[in-house]
C-alpha cells in the first residue's frame, strides 16, 4: 500500500511524498515530476514502527529531499539507530 504524504515545488519540479506499506515494514517513496517528466526512487523495509516512518517522511517533505538522495539518506538513518534484536 501507498500513502501520500504530502508535496512541495521547487524549482518548476513537484516533489510528492509517500509511505509504503509491505504488511510488516515501511518504506518511503519520494517522485520527481515536471512538466515532462516523472523520476522516483524508493526504499523499502526501513522499519517497523509507523510513526517512525511518518516522522522520516515528514522530515524528508519538510527538507525538500530529492529521489536521487533517498539511499544515501536512508543508509544514514539507518547506521544512526542502535540495532535492536
Amino acid at each position: 500500500m501507498r500513502k501520500y504524504i504530502g508535496g512541495t515545488k521547487v524549482q518548476g519540479f513537484t516533489l510528492d511524498y509517500f509511505v509504503l506499506d509491505t504488511n510488516r515494514y515501511y518504506g518511503i517513496e519520494i517522485q520527481l515530476s515536471d512538466s515532462k517528466n516523472v523520476e522516483s526512487a524508493a526504499a523499502f523495509c526501513i522499519t517497523r514502527n509507523r510513526n517512525e516512518i511518518h516522522k522520516l517522511a515528514n522530515r524528508y517533505l519538510e527538507h525538500a529531499v530529492f529521489p536521487v538522495s533517498l539511499a544515501d539518506l536512508v543508509e544514514d538513518y539507518l547506521l544512526d539507530r542502535p540495532c535492536i534484536a
